[in-house]
């Protein structure tokens, strides 16, 4: 890869990204309400909330753009807040334990869907994909068995809290991923553009690269073994 084309895959990376931030408090803390099923128009910005009314589900496939916050909970939900017309331009579907969730093409503008913020509760999720333009962030206690989390397009993904068997990190688009987790074996993978950031403890860790970036562990206590950085040709 060029210095230059790296650079420019590196400026849309942080362009994309740049817009994703923002804590979902200040919607949560609004007085705006509504029923399973419905939008609700929030006074002060024209805001409104959409409740899906979904399955269960144990993994995600994030195909739009926008923040994907999920929070494990015994209750399935899935909410999402933003300005009517972009709320109204996101197609959910839940099939066999998937949810996807995707834009309709030819409504609202890129630039613009950074506003959509989807929040996601469920007892279980065990695979994420950032098809999209996306930021995922959990916070709280999360427990599972095997986790993948996958960044197919471009996103960054940031976990707090995770305790799990087996952790598998793919950057193969371009982003970021900052985890904290205790578990017993860690695989991290960048064929992409990326940097993965670990923290906590794990027993093994395996780390690869195809493409461009590296993963740090120096905040990770490794009690076993680390099979070293490989780097294919």
């Amino acid at each position: 890869m060029s210095v230059k084309l790296l650079a420019a895959v590196l400026v849309l990376a942080a362009a994309g990204t740049a817009s994703l931030s923002g804590a979902p408090d200040d919607v949560c803390a609004a007085t705006l309400t509504c029923d399973a099923g419905l939008s609700v128009r929030h006074d002060e910005d024209n805001r409104i909330m959409r409740v899906e009314r979904v399955g269960t589900y144990d993994s995600l496939t994030m195909m739009a753009v926008g923040n994907v916050y999920y929070t494990q909970s015994d209750n399935v939900t899935v909410r999402i807040i933003g300005p009517s017309s972009l709320v109204d331009d996101i197609d959910v579907d839940c099939s066999e334990g998937h949810l996807t969730i995707k834009r309709r093409l030819g409504k609202a503008g890129d630039s613009e869907v950074h506003d959509v913020k989807i929040l996601l509760t469920a007892p279980a999720l065990d695979y994420v994909n950032i098809g999209g333009i996306a930021r995922f962030k959990a916070d709280g206690t999360w427990n599972a068995d095997r986790l993948t989390l996958v960044v197919d397009k471009v996103g960054d993904i940031d976990i707090d809290g995770l305790t799990c068997r087996t952790l598998s990190v793919s950057i193969d688009g371009v982003g970021e991923a900052d985890i904290d987790v205790r578990c017993d074996s860690v695989a991290t993978s960048i064929g992409g553009v990326g940097k993965i950031k670990l923290h906590g403890s794990a027993h093994h860790v395996s780390t690869r690269y195809t493409g461009i970036g590296k993963t740090y562990t120096k905040g990770l206590k490794i009690t076993g073994g680390h099979d070293g950085h490989h780097r294919d040709e």
